[in-house]
């Protein structure tokens, strides 16, 4: 068996796969019962100022036609000198949302706006971020407005975030549409996306609460290790002749 010839195969496709940007796998977290809390992190490049924060969202009920979930999210960026204020965040769900409520809000007066998804365009979310089909306000809209009326550096927030659809096989908020987050600072306006986190959000009234994590392959993903087998396979046939 000519093993270099098989591991030059296996290096080349191995080359191609980095080449075309493929990754392993894809996080989606995935809302089916109360236990599948989830927390996203956001860590954005304000012109050499890092603008960081996190937001908890901590699953209170599920039914088929609506989901509770009670969010906690903090501006921790640093220095506190620096002024930094998160005004809006925006969503991608599956399916989507079709109408949703903020009650129980601690400091912040948010607002929620949902897409109608026989109605497009879809919502006017800045930074590029044309998948939103909701969105959660601080200001005047998903947009923006005045850096004051947002959550500022090293404030946190608490409210209850209240989702309607139709919710029978669950709710996915997948990563493809990057949980984006607006930031107005004193050096600029940010937009930019965040990532689920996988550490677990602690709930004081449920011990039993877990972050739920799916791990989907990327369709290239699965291409690319069925063209590495097929290269492989049709080597050692040709070998065996």
């Amino acid at each position: 068996m000519n093993f270099k010839r098989i591991n030059r195969i296996l290096n080349v496709a191995a080359a191609v796969g980095l080449g075309l940007g493929v990754a392993a796998t894809a996080n989606a977290a995935v809302i089916l019962t109360a236990a599948d809390d989830f927390t996203i992190s956001w860590n954005l490049d304000g012109n050499g100022q890092p603008l960081t924060a996190t937001a908890e969202f901590d699953v209170q009920s599920v039914s088929t036609s609506e989901i509770v979930i009670n969010v906690a999210i903090e501006n921790t960026t640093s220095p506190s000198s620096f002024q930094s204020s998160i005004l809006a965040l925006g969503f991608y769900t599956d399916p989507d949302i079709t109408g949703g409520s903020i009650s129980n809000t601690t400091g912040i007066s948010w607002g929620i706006v949902v897409d109608d998804p026989n109605s497009p365009p879809p919502l006017n979310f800045p930074g590029g971020f044309t998948n939103i089909n909701f969105c959660l306000f601080a200001a005047s809209s998903c947009a923006g407005g005045n850096i004051n009326d947002g959550l500022q550096t090293g404030e946190s927030d608490t409210f209850t975030l209240t989702l309607l659809g139709d919710f029978s096989n669950g709710l996915t908020f997948p990563d493809s549409n990057n949980y984006a987050i607006k930031f107005q600072t004193q050096a600029g306006s940010f937009e930019g996306p965040g990532e689920v986190d996988v550490t677990d959000v602690t709930d004081v009234t449920d011990v039993t609460d877990v972050t739920d994590v799916t791990q989907v392959p990327e369709p290239s993903t699965i291409f690319l290790l069925g063209a590495v087998l097929l290269a492989v396979g049709l080597s050692r046939r040709r070998l065996s002749r």
